[in-house]
């Protein structure tokens, strides 16, 4: 019958699905046994030789951790005159900046214009006054409220070696009686000591945590800016960094800790932002990107189990002839085999000391945390959301278009007039994207434009379109230009078009037919006019 030959090819479906994630667990446990020769060859040359490192902690407003984290790094193990540090308060209003310029030997950086410019567009404006500084090898990019121990720099300076961007392991702090952060903990180490590393192992992408990230100065210099807004936007920077050749490898000896519950989870629609950018990367058979974005598809712990038992309840009750592999007695040599290698996955972490009962309790844990998020969990993501949107007043904003490829998005965009200049808040529903200051608004646009464009968007309006053009001998801080598009013309005379207007023969330079590239006509000997 159709519906028994439709069960029958989902049954296969979902199993050769379960070998491929024991081939994968099995692999992936095989390649963490080989932990100990990472970084091997070069730990005893990374002691003769250390880097010069320029620590960024970046604190917003109502992190008080600062204060403790600065402290920790002027313990470090590492030469005093190999590294400096720099703290960017963003938005303080009371006295710990005073207090950080006060402890000596810190550059402190404060940006008080009422408003909050965000870690992505801090981070990036104090980049840009850094990032020619000499004799300097990488940056070391912190949260203010990670806690780090006295030999993370000396570990930094090891992992650079033989990689251009380090992602230190996480962990979480357990305060004393807090059973739900200790479970989160146990898992998040068995995951660093099993899959993590397995992938640094390997040499395989793992996505940047902005809170505690190591990037490469040489690496900085050619993408001129980083992209720590969200984790969505961590996913983003790690894939693009990757299809540049820059492949962000894990670090299992660089530890961080951070407070459980102060991070908000990829939502689905982040997830399928990151496969569709990952897609448009793929150009050129980069496998790694292929195997990153198979890898983000992994079956959560509980799926495993339950499809487990699914194949034995089916098999049970229904026998499946000519199907030679859903004999009972394959589905429980697949399970046996699943159990002896997560048995075998913990003595390979026994080194982490993690406690099975705790680690086995998380799976219960996770999905009833997915399905009743608790008070602590939606106060942080309430505090965060306000945090992202409050701290931009919302003036007189003007609709704007954007296309993703396929529809075209209603958005919104002001100008923001600043001492320093003028500055762009965009808004697509509950998302904000602030521009850093420029001296005019075309060329906060042409910032805008570039952003979305890196997230596969295109800015459809007249400031980013290559038939607009400003007056000759116009004011730079004008927000009007002229349009050559012909048929918006009438005979000779060009129309005034506003930044923010858009037409149907919207077009981006590079999309023009009549466009020199003049580096290859100057390459051409041969040209003829």
């Amino acid at each position: 019958m159709l519906i028994d030959d439709i069960i029958v090819n989902i049954l296969i479906i979902l199993f050769i699905c379960l070998i491929l994630y024991l081939i994968s667990y099995v692999a992936a446990v095989f390649a963490a046994t080989k932990k100990k020769q990472l970084g091997l060859e070069q730990k005893y040359l990374a002691e003769d030789l250390p880097g010069n490192l320029i620590t960024i902690i970046y604190a917003k407003r109502g992190q008080k951790g600062v204060v403790e984290l600065v402290n920790m790094l002027k313990l470090q193990k590492y030469p005093k005159e190999n590294y400096q540090i720099h703290v960017v308060f963003d938005n303080f209003t009371d006295e710990y900046p005073d207090i950080v310029e006060q402890m000596g030997g810190v550059k402190v950086w404060r940006i008080n214009k009422g408003t909050s410019m965000g870690k992505d567009n801090a981070l990036s404006w104090l980049l840009e006054r850094l990032i020619s500084f000499r004799n300097v090898n990488a940056f070391v990019f912190l949260d203010a409220d990670r806690v780090i121990k006295d030999d993370f720099l000396a570990n930094i300076n090891t992992a650079l070696f033989s990689n251009d961007v380090i992602v230190p392991a996480k962990e979480y702090i357990v305060a004393k009686g807090d059973i739900l952060a200790g479970i989160y903990n146990v898992a998040q180490k068995y995951y660093n000591r099993i899959f993590n590393t397995s992938r640094a192992v390997m040499k395989l992408i793992c996505p940047i945590d902005s809170g505690a990230v190591a990037i490469k100065q040489e690496v900085l210099e050619k993408m001129q800016c980083v992209d720590f807004k969200d984790k969505k936007t961590e996913h983003l920077y790690s894939l693009f960094l990757a299809s540049k050749g820059y492949i962000p490898v894990f670090a299992p000896d660089v530890r961080s800790k951070v407070k459980y519950g102060s991070e908000l989870p990829l939502s689905l629609s982040d997830k399928i932002s990151i496969f569709k950018y990952g897609l448009g990367k793929l150009v050129g058979g980069n496998w790694k990107i292929a195997e990153y974005l198979i890898s983000t598809l992994r079956f959560p712990v509980l799926a495993v189990i339950f499809l487990y038992l699914a194949f034995f309840i089916f098999l049970y009750h229904f026998e499946v002839k000519n199907m030679f592999f859903y004999d009972i007695k394959y589905i429980t040599s697949a399970a046996i085999a699943t159990f002896v290698t997560f048995i075998f996955s913990l003595l390979v972490a026994s080194d982490e000391k993690i406690n099975p009962i705790m680690l086995g309790m998380y799976p219960v844990y996770k999905l009833l945390g997915d399905i009743f998020p608790t008070k602590n969990n939606k106060k942080d993501n309430e505090e965060n959301e306000e945090e992202i949107n409050s701290d931009i007043p919302r003036g007189d904003a003007e609709t704007v278009m954007v296309s993703d490829g396929e529809n075209m998005l209603k958005c919104t965009a002001e100008v923001k007039n600043t001492g320093d200049g003028k500055q762009i808040v965009f808004r697509y529903k509950s998302k904000t994207l602030v521009t850093n200051t420029h001296a005019s608004v075309k060329a906060a646009i042409d910032e805008l434009a570039d952003k979305m464009q890196a997230g596969g968007l295109k800015l459809h309006i007249c400031g980013a379109c290559a038939h607009f053009g400003f007056k000759p001998n116009t004011d730079i801080s004008s927000q009007t230009g002229l349009c050559s598009q012909k048929d918006n013309m009438t005979e000779d005379i060009q129309p005034e078009k506003h930044l923010f207007e858009t037409c149907e023969h919207f077009c981006l330079l590079s999309e023009l037919n009549n466009v020199i590239d003049f580096d290859s006509f100057n390459k051409n000997d041969n040209f003829n006019e």
